[in-house]
């Protein structure tokens, strides 16, 4: 294992740049901090007060305060003091925190300021943000190589280093991902769900607050609830699971054509309730729309039209679903005749 100038193992500093960015940790990664944290505890600690600027010591302060603030509302009221030295016997979701604000206010602390590594750590929080209006898509291909298909009304980010200290993307609306193969695993963060994959393609969308879906089209992926270090479901190609109410489904099947059918230019309606067709078509053409009178029993509609003017859509399906529609500039009126 290589070391850098400061005598800390290159893989135990990537890993403090990822806490540093506030990016989880999984299991066999908090076991190697672990290990590294107790000798370098007993080692280091003494002079990391003589070392420390008071820009970082507020931000320590900060990120202890917040802990113990979140440590109470759940009902452990030990101070992060009793608790640095508690081996992992606590709840994962305790274990999550415990590394990312405790070490972030110990060994980051030495890392960044005693080894004089200032400029790693603006590195570390700075944001690259892809954000798509309605109305619009695109491709971005990322440093590792990595494509993401990004739907409208989408915003995708990541930190600087990425490809190198880590692989980590944060995701709200619906995007694609073909993800190139690299021994740093792959993770998707996305409304209370961390996908992960190391080579793979797959589908998130966070559109449906109620459900979050995650689709898998080739390889395998582990989903894990964004507070655990294991998986609470692995995917193989064709399956999906959801979350409903901070819950995660059962996996279950799904068609992969219809899933990703929006990166090639296609809306796909099968059995798509009003209102969800209706938010739908209200990303992909920038519009808002307006339903007056609206029938009595539920409306689902069903069709698939691949690059269509918005005129020609709704042509369609008033057809074949009995409603009038008054188009004024971005404003669609739509009138049903039952």
């Amino acid at each position: 294992m290589e070391h850098n100038n400061a005598n800390i193992p290159e893989e135990i500093s990537s890993l403090l740049r990822k806490l540093l960015s506030g990016i989880p940790l999984h299991e066999e990664e908090l076991a190697k901090l672990n290990h590294w944290y107790d000798e370098f505890y007993d080692e280091k600690w003494e002079t990391v007060e003589d070392n420390l600027g008071p820009g970082m010591l507020d931000r320590i302060h900060d990120k202890i305060g917040k802990f113990n603030t979140k440590l109470k509302k759940n009902n452990h009221s030990s101070s992060l003091s009793e608790q640095k030295a508690t081996k992992w016997d606590t709840p994962n979701w305790v274990r999550a925190a415990m590394v990312t604000f405790l070490l972030a206010a110990t060994t980051l602390a030495v890392y960044f300021s005693e080894y004089g590594a200032q400029e790693d750590l603006q590195k570390a929080e700075e944001w690259i943000t892809y954000c798509n209006p309605a109305g619009q898509k695109s491709k971005v291909q990322l440093p590792d190589g990595s494509v993401i298909y990004i739907n409208a009304a989408t915003e995708v980010k990541y930190q600087e280093g990425f490809g190198q200290i880590h692989r980590e993307v944060f995701v709200e609306g619906e995007s694609f991902f073909e993800v190139a193969k690299d021994s740093i695993p792959f993770r998707v963060h996305s409304a209370g769900l961390v996908t992960e994959a190391l080579g793979t393609s797959f589908n998130i969308s966070t559109f449906d607050a109620s459900s979050i879906r995650v689709q898998l089209v080739t390889g395998i992926v582990k989903v894990y609830h964004a507070f655990e270090v294991k998986p609470s479901a692995q995917l193989s190609p064709g399956e999906e699971v959801r979350l409903k109410k901070g819950q995660l489904s059962p996996v279950f099947s799904f068609d992969i054509h219809q899933a990703i059918a929006w990166k090639e230019g296609t809306i796909w309606l099968d059995r798509t309730p009003l209102t969800e067709a209706i938010s739908m078509l209200e990303r992909w053409y920038d519009v808002n729309i307006i339903v007056t009178n609206p029938p009595k029993n539920d409306v689902y509609f069903t069709g698939e039209f691949k690059n269509a003017m918005l005129t020609h859509l709704l042509e369609s399906l008033a057809y074949s679903y009995r409603f009038e529609y008054k188009i004024d500039k971005k404003n669609i009126t739509i009138t049903f005749n039952y």
